[in-house]
């Protein structure tokens, strides 16, 4: 008998699967490599299952359950001569961490009655998987819906908006300038707060669009650290050069770093933001060519040095009921925008996180050349499905110093840029929306322009920001992409970029 304890529990031992055994006065006699392994407790911890349940289960109502279950399931094995019936259980390890199991329990033929051979099957990370599997799918039926309502509230948001631009531009009031200029800082952020929603329902893929981060880097300081007890300056370059970005993903990145840094200084301190041209040489780390700088310094407690080679790792957090996911998430975007992110720490005097971002390629990929046009002669078609933004984006590009026109559909763009073709004043650019129900789309009429009219800068601008065209413009014969709702000056600015180019 004791030899074939001995086999027995030689088996045991060599299997992955965590075991252990209880004598019938409830005494843990046995627990094979893989229990310790997996859960940190060895017999000096455990000799008995009273110190067990408590260690495993410290929640009491969650420990009262699985007592009862237990007892329940072991008098029906007893009393039916059945096996045990599993259960499914979270064990609490020795190193806090917590274990989903499936929990088994025989008793040995020849055993006496209360002598148990425990299995607990570890699924932990069958369970995660499962999770993010579901988490993953719940995120695509969220990116549908909100793709949908976003190409509605954008399309509705950049008539709002391009009216109080309009009206702004017509008064000299300076009370109703005031007023307008805080409905167009709503505005902003509303534009902000929407795209974050879609960033995250579509799970990270950046939508690409050309402007200022410096811009985008004051508006969220301002949004961030408002109402708080901390002094910020922001300083933006004013020949910035102009940037690729995702606008949600980077205002991301901006707000999460501003938080930290804000929270490392609770008792107030000082936050530094500065946006300015860098060119790098063949001896950097990073790559060498043109990029724009960020950097974000504060005041506060610093980084100590153990920590700094993990602060971007996921899951890694110094703050109590952190995620860990703030700075690895700000690593994921930089990164998906070719650029670089790192930190400098000095304890007790604060921390400054740098960020890369290349410059933005002007000019069509595709090799077309456009003339270079004063502002007076360049030509703009604006292609959209919406009335109203035809109608306020004809006024605005106007005041812009365009001369413009618009078209409903993709068949009555493509008449205009031949009409237009043959008097001798073709158009220098268009902007077309890519969605129009019932009609030819941008896409299509830019496979067209670009066969029958090269000469023209095509932009792509949709509300549906998971659209590949707005990822990719290049690849579908456009300069850049557009993304409603927009600014029309840094709509008209960009044009123009490009036509000078």
């Amino acid at each position: 008998m004791g030899e074939t304890n001995a086999q027995f529990r030689q088996i045991l031992d060599v299997s992955p699967i965590p075991f252990a055994l209880n004598d019938e006065n409830q005494n843990i006699t046995y627990l094979n490599r893989a229990f310790t392994r997996t859960f940190g407790y060895d017999l000096t911890d455990i000799p008995t299952l009273a110190e067990w349940w408590p260690l495993a289960y410290p929640e009491p109502a969650y420990r009262e359950r699985v007592m009862k279950s237990w007892q329940e399931r072991m008098e029906k094995a007893t009393r039916e001569g059945t096996q045990f019936e599993a259960l499914e259980l979270t064990i609490r390890c020795k190193d806090g961490s917590d274990r989903i199991v499936i929990v088994s329990a025989v008793s040995p033929g020849d055993a006496p009655e209360g002598v148990y051979a425990v299995m607990l099957y570890d699924i932990t990370e069958r369970m995660n998987l499962l999770a993010a599997a579901q988490r993953a799918d719940r995120l695509n039926s969220l990116g549908v819906l909100a793709g949908g309502i976003a190409h509605d509230f954008n399309n509705l948001l950049s008539s709002i908006f391009g009216y109080m631009e309009l009206a702004r531009g017509a008064t000299t009031e300076s009370r109703v300038i005031e007023y307008l200029d805080r409905g167009l800082s709503a505005f902003s952020r509303a534009r902000g707060l929407a795209q974050q929603l879609l960033t995250f329902a579509r799970g990270g893929d950046p939508v690409m669009q050309s402007g200022n981060l410096g811009t985008l880097l004051s508006e969220t300081c301002e949004f961030v650290l408002a109402g708080s007890n901390v002094h910020y300056q922001c300083h933006v370059a004013d020949d910035l050069w102009p940037c690729n970005f995702d606008t949600g993903q980077m205002n991301q990145v901006f707000s999460n770093l501003l938080i930290n840094a804000r929270q490392a200084m609770p008792d107030g301190g000082n936050i530094g933001a500065v946006a300015s041209n860098r060119s790098l040489n063949e001896t950097s780390v990073h790559p060498a060519g043109p990029y724009v700088e960020i950097q974000i310094s504060d005041s506060g407690r610093g980084i100590p040095a153990e920590q700094i080679s993990h602060i971007f790792d996921p899951f890694y957090s110094t703050r109590p009921g952190g995620t860990g996911l703030g700075l690895a998430t700000c690593f994921s975007i930089i990164q998906k925008h070719a650029g670089f992110i790192d930190v400098e720490s000095t304890p007790g005097k604060g921390a400054t996180f740098r960020i890369l971002i290349p410059v933005a390629k002007s000019g069509n990929s595709r090799g077309a050349s456009f003339a270079k046009h004063s502002a007076g002669e360049q030509r703009l078609l604006v292609m959209d499905d919406e009335e109203l933004i035809r109608a306020v984006s004809q006024d605005l590009f106007a005041s812009a110093g365009f001369s413009v026109q618009v078209a409903a559909h993709g068949e009555e763009a493509l008449i205009l840029c031949d009409e237009a073709a043959r008097s001798g004043r073709p158009f220098h650019a268009a902007i077309l929306d890519l969605t129009v129900p019932g009609h030819m789309g941008g896409k299509d009429l830019a496979r067209l322009l670009r066969k029958d009219h090269p000469e023209i800068a095509l932009f792509a601008s949709s509300g549906y920001s998971e659209d590949p065209v707005m990822t990719a413009p290049a690849e579908y014969g456009f300069v850049a992409s557009i993304r409603k709702p927009y600014l029309i000056a840094d709509a008209a600015q960009l044009v123009r970029q490009v036509l000078r180019t």
